[in-house]
């Protein structure tokens, strides 16, 4: 009798280490989508782009973080510290909202929408 109860939390377990895995995915494709907004060469070399792609697993989705990181390094404005000359504390800001709750939310209610896109939806 034992064995019902396990599997059942062995299965909740899992499900919920995959929706960890796929918001930190969603939330690093726009934190590095925010980061290379301006300077491409960042990630000239490297395939994290394509490691949070497999996670996400949807097109759709993975572009909307890309684009919702591209949309937040437009709004970063440059410093009013004389010294700075009107540079932009790009990485600061891409930080901020990466660990912020505002990309918290967004990204658990992207990862809703990919489970509907799978036609699977658990009661909540």
């Amino acid at each position: 009798m034992l064995i019902i109860p396990t599997l059942l939390l062995s299965g909740c377990a899992l499900q919920s280490r995959r929706k960890s895995e796929w918001i930190g995915s969603y939330k690093r494709q726009v934190f590095i989508a925010c980061v290379t907004s301006s300077n491409l060469k960042l990630v000239e070399n490297d395939i994290s782009l394509s490691i949070n792609f497999d996670v996400i697993g949807n097109t759709i989705l993975a572009e909307g973080a890309s684009r919702l990181g591209q949309s937040y390094d437009k709004l970063i404005q440059p410093s009013k510290i004389s010294d700075f000359e009107e540079e932009r504390p790009i990485m600061n800001y891409c930080l901020m909202y990466y660990e912020g709750k505002a990309l918290d939310s967004i990204a658990k209610s992207e990862y809703k929408k990919y489970l509907k896109s799978l036609n699977f939806y658990p009661e909540q």
